[in-house]
């Protein structure tokens, strides 16, 4: 393997560790406190309000696992 492709590898594993590291963050967070993220999704208009409990439930599991998988390269 050249230095080039090595430093190319290297760069888009850190890109994709940086990515998913939002997600995970993000959705840590949101698990962390889920009627304040239903409070934020009824302000933001998101989905219809009755709806807002089921998303901050659902939303944030989804998060951690698109991180994990992009952490993983998948």
């Amino acid at each position: 393997m050249t230095h080039e492709a090595s430093r190319t590898r290297l760069l888009r594993y850190a890109g994709l560790l940086a990515v998913g590291a939002v997600y995970i963050a993000a959705g840590a967070l949101k698990v962390a406190s889920p009627k304040e993220f239903a409070k934020a999704i009824v302000e933001y208009q998101l989905v219809p309000e009755r709806l807002a409990p089921l998303g901050a439930v659902l939303m944030p599991w989804w998060e951690l696992a698109a991180g994990g998988l992009v952490v993983a390269g998948i």
